[in-house]
């Protein structure tokens, strides 16, 4: 069916402004693709920074690959998400009653077509934070029950300006009394400039030793 273009009608010289035509006689009829057109913001293409390398061919075969590979695995994955969401909205329910009338389960299982246990559904006693503010929420729903089955879950961390204020605060209550309130942890966290600079600042024996002790993750890989 043929999609009708919606047509704005503007005196001639409010068109020609916009389309830039010289005006005829009388009105001119103007679609809103020519309004878009004109009044579009051109964002400008920006030429990639990333290096093009010169590759054998053997190579260039294997990148055709992973394009393959990959495109085959997004579409199995979001084959296997819509199957899996069917089969959780199937089967929960089921899970639920058996719950409520036989005492909890955590998983079932679903046969295939010949009888074997094939697929087992699990789930797991993690949900997603809730913040504290919720307290009151869930109490208005369970009543005092709220702390029978919650419990406050507290963190405390230092601002980021905090630091140097530290010693201050350990000496005002005593490193004694701060220990039995505090654990600390600390870690080292390469700086921006260790990955930009590590191959022109370190020689090739210091790269070596350096990458046994601060392992970088794996690169990825995106095929499209």
């Amino acid at each position: 069916m043929a999609v009708k273009k919606r047509v704005v009608e503007l005196p001639a010289d409010e068109s020609s402004k916009i389309t830039g035509k010289r005006p005829t006689k009388g009105r001119e009829p103007i679609s809103m693709d020519d309004i878009f057109e004109s009044t579009e913001k051109k964002v400008p293409v920006k030429k990639s920074s990333v290096p093009i390398l010169k590759v054998t061919e053997d190579l260039s075969k294997k990148a055709d690959k992973l394009i393959e590979l990959q495109q085959t695995i997004d579409s199995a994955t979001s084959e296997f998400a819509a199957v899996k969401k069917e089969v959780i909205d199937a089967v929960g329910p089921m899970r639920e009653n058996i719950c409520a009338h036989e005492g909890y389960i955590s998983s079932v299982k679903v046969p295939t077509t010949n009888g074997a246990d094939g697929v087992t559904a699990t789930w797991v006693g993690k949900y997603t934070g809730v913040a504290y503010e919720k307290r009151e929420d869930i109490r208005k729903i369970i009543g005092e029950r709220v702390d029978e089955f919650f419990e406050v879950s507290s963190t405390v961390v230092m601002k980021a300006d905090a630091m140097d204020k530290l010693m201050e605060f350990v000496k005002s209550i005593g490193i004694d009394k701060f220990k039995e309130f505090f654990e600390t942890k600390r870690s080292l966290v390469p700086k921006e400039k260790y990955t930009t600079e590590f191959f022109t600042t370190f020689t090739v024996g210091e790269q070596a030793d350096l990458r046994e002790l601060v392992k970088q993750y794996e690169p990825s890989l995106k095929a499209k």
